[in-house]
């Protein structure tokens, strides 16, 4: 009976914390972004896809440095995958998303060329430190250009996004909330992988299933949480750009950092059914995106069922 009781209770907690800390986030993030005069977009692209993707981060180092590489790959493949299927898919559900012109231009071209990329690196058996390099210096050139561009093109902030947080506050206290709001993803996400994990060992599932399915949407738990309270505040470029940016920091950042680290084997089922799945997922966004420049309700359900059938797949085979 207490085999399993400690890990639920951890993962309800993790739930908890994670609620919090996306909340938090999400409040301070929007409100430097005013101060600043920086779009929420560009936020959402960087601060905070790289802040939810820290328990990616913190799993994909662990798992691998404790040569769990089946976690390590599963976590990043199942994360990108849950967050393109669940997460757009959710944030599409609850509020349709409208698409800048530039996302099209540029984040969405640039993680399909990634998973691409990825996919060709991982054919080799292994990834290096040369691809965990090249995946680095991908992401730094990316987010320096962005950042680049938004100080080039200040960014006049929408109506909504004003009246989203009416109260000034001061920027100490802001950084203070985006800070809290971090550690409270991490650390809420860390008890709830633990909790995930311990309940799959007990069940006696598959280390790989374990990263593809518990483990990914575990640490895609706080993308999820701050696609809801995105939604809630009406600030639909967070969503988009939590999502991308977060797909992005987890192929160049997370992966980049853990094979320069140390090098990751790849288990050959990821080769023939996951990563196919990752790039589907991502060249889809392209005529959905495209067609009447947003993501409607029937397109989030439409993401909503294939990731389903996905992990039917996964849980049946």
């Amino acid at each position: 009976m207490s085999s399993w009781i400690l890990p639920t209770v951890a993962f309800i907690l993790g739930l908890i914390i994670l609620s919090g800390g996306a909340e938090a986030l999400i409040r301070g993030a929007i409100r430097i972004a005013r101060l600043w005069k920086i779009s929420p977009i560009v936020i959402g692209l960087t601060i905070v896809a790289f802040g939810t993707s820290a328990p990616e981060m913190g799993v994909a180092l662990s798992a691998a440095l404790s040569g769990q590489p089946d976690i390590t790959m599963g976590n990043i493949l199942g994360s990108n995958i849950a967050n393109t299927g669940l997460i757009l898919g959710l944030g599409a559900l609850l509020t349709p998303l409208p698409v800048r012109l530039r996302m099209l231009r540029i984040e969405i071209p640039l993680l399909i060329v990634v998973s691409m990329a990825l996919w060709a690196f991982a054919t080799m058996g292994h990834l290096g430190r040369l691809a965990g390099m090249i995946l680095l210096i991908t992401f730094t050139t990316y987010c320096v250009t962005l950042y680049r561009h938004s100080r080039e093109k200040p960014y006049t902030l929408q109506v909504e996004f004003e009246k989203s947080l009416s109260d000034k506050g001061s920027f100490w206290f802001d950084l203070v909330l985006v800070i809290a709001g971090l550690a409270g993803l991490v650390i809420g996400s860390k008890s709830l992988v633990w909790g995930a994990e311990n309940i799959a060992v007990y069940l006696g599932i598959p280390e790989l299933i374990v990263g593809l399915i518990l483990t990914a949407i575990g640490t895609s738990l706080p993308e999820l949480a701050t696609t809801v309270a995105a939604a809630r505040r009406g600030q639909t470029d967070l969503i988009l750009g939590n999502v991308i940016g977060s797909n992005l920091a987890n192929l160049c950042a997370v992966l980049g950092v853990t094979a320069c680290i140390t090098p990751i084997d790849i288990n050959p089922d990821l080769l023939y059914r996951d990563f196919p799945v990752m790039v589907a997922f991502s060249l889809v966004l392209l005529p959905v995106m495209r067609i009447g420049m947003k993501v409607t309700r029937w397109e989030g359900a439409a993401l909503l069922l294939s990731y389903s059938v996905y992990v039917i797949f996964l849980a049946v085979f």
